[in-house]
């Protein structure tokens, strides 16, 4: 999952930084600090990544941008 892809991608659909950080459990300035990529990319907690893939989900957003290879 490409964190920084997912929240630019959620937020394509309308949503805000607010409600994404309701969503999976954290703060405001930790939605914005993932989005440019300052946080985030090294061990990201269980809890960010499984709120992100299920908001991401409901909303039928991409996790990864294109032509990025999946890990098996």
């Amino acid at each position: 999952m490409d964190i920084s892809f997912t929240i630019t991608s959620l937020l394509a659909t309308g949503l805000t930084q607010a409600q994404i950080a309701a969503e999976i459990g954290c703060s405001q300035p930790t939605v914005s600090e993932m989005a440019s990529g300052k946080a985030g990319t090294v061990r990201p907690s269980y809890k960010i990544v499984s709120g992100l893939k299920r908001l991401a989900d409901r909303h039928a957003v991409p996790t990864d941008a294109p032509g990025t290879a999946k890990a098996a």
